[in-house]
């Protein structure tokens, strides 16, 4: 009897150190309101290449940034928007919320482990229009709620400014 106890303990400490250390995985929560700075941050200490993923909490869907630097000087951020299973639905209508901040969009197919076309918009380093952007879709394509958490992860990025 003593021994099952025991043994329901521990799984259940396992159990929740694996939720734990998922959840710590997929990124700091944020609200959609605090999403200003790490898009800045991804602009000042990204490398090229450089990835921020703004993940929905609930639902997993997400958008993503990345940086480019093709001179000291000619340096921005881009959005890169999959048209995959989950995303096709929503798509068209990230392109429409491109086409009303005035974006530069092209598509891309891209072949690799997955054939997929993307979707690029780019913003250069205005990062207030990325940050506008980014909670107009959340808002109104993605219809999650304000007061809902996203996680953010960046990559391929300088610890410090």
């Amino acid at each position: 009897m003593m021994v099952t106890i025991i043994s329901i303990i521990i799984i259940v400490l396992v159990i929740t150190v694996i939720w734990f250390l998922k959840e710590a995985l997929k990124g700091a929560k944020r609200t959609l309101g605090q999403l200003h700075r790490p898009i800045s941050d991804l602009l000042s200490r990204g490398f090229d290449g450089g990835v921020l993923i703004i993940e929905h909490s609930k639902t997993g869907r997400f958008i993503q940034f990345s940086k480019y630097i093709k001179s000291k000087e000619d340096f921005g951020i881009e959005l890169a928007f999959p048209k995959a299973g989950w995303s096709k639905y929503y798509y068209s209508r990230v392109k429409d919320v491109c086409k009303n901040f005035d974006l530069n969009i092209r598509e891309d197919f891209s072949c690799g482990e997955g054939e997929l076309t993307f979707l690029f918009a780019d913003f250069d380093k205005d990062v207030d229009s990325a940050f506008k952007f980014s909670k107009a879709v959340f808002k109104d394509v993605f219809k999650v709620n304000t007061a809902d958490k996203v996680h953010v992860r960046l990559r391929n990025a300088s610890a410090t400014a």
